[in-house]
């Protein structure tokens, strides 16, 4: 496995987004012996083209930078409750055309790295996939009216009250948070360590 690193920053940045590239030797294979089924194959033949296939075939995806969108939210619902009678929780998240600008780049870019490795059948997944770090809800920012923790992940509401981790990043980058997440915690120990002890 490997990372393309060299599109994360650059002039594009004012048109589409930054992205990390990941190329995997663990591909989607699903549907592979249909395919050489739907050919013809069977016995050893099936066996020996599925193995070449495996060992041949290599899987591309991408992380997009994201910014941050004004609409995009979660809300405690007005009308829908859980069996606690808590209110259930209602998403709104959409990908802004930042975004979407650049998965058309990156789709150009799958096919230029498929053509210098000699691909010869190119498949493309036009849908977005979910991130496995997961981040936003509690947002830092300057203002009340549009952020819930400061600076110093203190929360704008309760002087007493401090949120760490990546809940309070108002986007996301095109790498793992968990170095960010670290420097918040650092800066929190420092505003907690400077705190008036019952403070």
């Amino acid at each position: 496995m490997t990372s393309v690193v060299s599109l994360r920053d650059g002039a594009f940045r004012s048109h589409y987004a930054a992205k990390k590239l990941h190329l995997g030797n663990m591909p989607d294979l699903s549907g592979s012996a249909e395919h050489l089924i739907g050919l013809g194959l069977s016995g050893p033949d099936l066996d020996r083209a599925l193995r070449e296939r495996v060992a041949r075939k290599v899987s591309i995806n991408c992380f997009h930078e994201q910014l941050p969108e004004f609409d995009n939210r979660i809300q405690p619902s007005a009308t829908e409750t859980d069996a606690l009678g808590l209110p259930r929780p209602e998403i709104t998240y959409r990908i802004g055309s930042y975004v979407r600008d650049s998965a058309e780049e990156t789709h150009r870019t799958y096919d230029q790295i498929a053509q210098l490795l000699g691909g010869t059948e190119v498949e493309h997944d036009y849908s977005f996939g979910g991130n496995n770090h997961i981040m936003g809800t509690t947002m830092m920012g300057d203002d009340p009216d549009d952020s819930v923790v400061a600076s110093d992940c203190r929360t704008h509401q309760f002087a007493n009250l401090f949120i760490a981790g990546s809940s309070v990043f108002p986007s996301s980058a095109t790498v793992n948070s968990t170095l960010t997440i670290t420097a918040l915690a650092l800066r929190l120990a420092d505003t907690l360590a400077a705190e008036p002890v019952g403070g």
